[in-house]
């Protein structure tokens, strides 16, 4: 039996859904996009870590194609093709709203976005640690309150409600491939919306009960986290890291040995960051545990979200 040790990563915790309030940006400052302005203008620190769009732009009905972090993602130009996030071993598809009467896409620096003729759009985001966010810009009071993702799932794969309200991508041996942040909502005044997801199968809805008593444009977005790559360590490199976590050095050790030292290329540098983040969490001792038999680990960090875990070879 493999042992397997997974811990909750509450310090990298985000919000998986913000619902605030949007102002049009000014006309000599646009993006190209109106529901792109608008999410820069309200939670630009959304779009802070998002990659340049326009520089991964693709041909074959992609506007984006990228790998980042360990995690390939690809945006359509057109919604009736579903976004795609995976690594290599596992990939999942996820569909659009109202994709099958919105428009093609429109790329800008920090996103790709999609007007789907309801008073709506969608805001695709590709963020530099490998997670995806879809922000639905909300205009009016007659603009949906439900929102579907269908997702194109491998065989017995399915969603499945977290503690706090998020959704773990869990596949038939119970490990969890991707997660979907817990919901939190506002509007213009600071005050909260309520807001939730339904799961239908492989469908999952987010549902924003907007009204005429809240502030337009709204903005809401779920954000998918991936798994990342699940890296393989061996013995050697897994004790090397142990060391590096014992020395004393902390962060900026983890980070070097990733990048530099003796366990370079086994983690891409540029998930080190987020991984020595999720090491420091599951702590040696359990990284110990883990290669207990001598054979290496699997390590499986989650860049941003609940949690990381690994287990034996």
């Amino acid at each position: 039996m493999r042992q397997l040790f997974r811990t909750t990563v509450t310090a990298l915790i985000g919000a998986v859904l913000v619902i605030t309030f949007g102002t049009t940006a000014n006309a000599d400052d646009s993006s190209g996009s109106a529901a792109v302005d608008i999410v820069r203008d309200v939670v630009g620190v959304e779009l802070a870590g998002a990659i340049d769009h326009g520089s991964h732009t693709a041909s074959q009905g992609l506007a984006v194609a990228a790998r980042v972090a360990g995690v390939d993602v690809s945006i359509p130009s057109e919604p009736t093709t579903p976004v795609t996030i995976g690594d290599g071993e596992h990939k999942i598809a996820i569909g659009l709203p109202f994709s099958s009467r919105a428009d093609d896409a429109k790329i800008t620096a920090s996103a790709t976005s999609f007007d789907n003729n309801n008073e709506s759009s969608t805001v695709a985001v590709v963020k530099k640690d490998g997670a995806v966010q879809f922000m639905t810009t909300i205009e009016g009071t007659n603009a949906p309150t439900a929102y579907e993702y269908d997702m194109d799932l491998a065989p017995g794969t399915r969603l499945v409600e977290t503690d706090d309200g998020g959704v773990a991508i869990v596949e038939p041996g119970g490990d969890a491939i991707a997660f979907i942040e817990a919901p939190w909502a506002t509007d213009a005044a600071g005050s909260a919306v309520a807001t939730e997801y339904e799961i239908h199968g492989s469908t999952l809805v987010q549902i924003v009960e907007h009204d005429e008593d809240v502030a337009y444009p709204v903005v809401a977005d779920p954000t998918y986290y991936w798994w990342g790559v699940r890296y393989t360590l061996s013995s050697y490199q897994t004790n090397k890291l142990i060391s590096a976590m014992n020395g004393g050095g902390g962060f900026a050790a983890l980070v070097a040995a990733i990048c530099t030292g003796t366990v370079a290329g086994a983690i891409p540098c540029g998930a080190a960051y987020g991984v020595a983040a999720a090491l420091l969490l599951i702590g040696a001792a359990t990284l110990g545990w883990c290669n207990s038999r001598s054979r290496g680990i699997y390590l499986y960090a989650f860049y941003g979200a609940t949690g990381s875990w690994c287990r034996s070879r």
